[in-house]
């Protein structure tokens, strides 16, 4: 999906699109222009680049083969 003209605002802070579009540059998040000038960001590299889904996903923490060097000394 992409973001509506009023999630864009929240999003950038700004109203103007040259401004709109000057966040999205700093912040790293891609964009595209419609034929009609108006942009085009998805939501999902938004929610990517911002800490959305992927920061929810538990991870296995990583340890030593604690056996493996037990056996080397």
């Amino acid at each position: 999906m992409i973001l509506t003209p009023t999630e864009l605002e929240l999003l950038t802070r700004k109203k103007h699109r040259d401004a709109q579009m000057r966040v999205l540059v700093h912040l790293g998040i891609p964009f595209d222009l419609r034929p009609d000038g108006t942009l085009i960001v998805s939501s999902s590299a938004v929610e990517h680049l911002l800490g959305g889904e992927h920061r929810t996903k538990l991870r296995k923490p990583v340890e030593p083969n604690w056996d493996a060097l037990a056996e080397a000394t």
